[in-house]
């Protein structure tokens, strides 16, 4: 949710690209949703946009190989993800744990306006 894009940035998206115009035109019921729920303000991420970003350009991001388990037994803790240290014994998983967030902005934005 780090890489954020407002009203504002969607509302100056240009014509001429149906799939821009749709984003425009879509963006602010979605925005509206979010807002509601608590997630975010004044705008939204672009979750898809920032995976096929690191796809794109994975040195905008820090990754830490970790071995991974999720709570399946307990009801009260139910799909709570622990991380710990990668073991050779367990499968190891590249967790992103940080990114540039305007270069990966700008990278989404720049393919946007293509």
């Amino acid at each position: 949710r780090r890489v954020h894009f407002s009203r504002r940035d969607f509302a100056s998206l240009p014509d001429g690209n149906p799939a821009v115009e749709l984003l425009r035109a879509q963006a602010p019921g979605w925005i509206d949703r979010v807002e509601e729920m608590g997630w975010e303000q004044d705008g939204c991420a672009l979750h898809d946009a920032v995976a096929v970003a690191y796809l794109v350009d994975d040195t905008i991001f820090q990754a830490e190989e970790t071995n991974v388990e999720i709570e399946l037994a307990n009801p009260n803790s139910c799909g709570i993800t622990r991380f710990s240290q990668a073991t050779e014994n367990r499968p190891v998983l590249k967790v992103i744990t940080d990114v540039d967030t305007k270069k990966c902005r700008d990278l989404i934005w720049s393919h946007i306006l293509q």
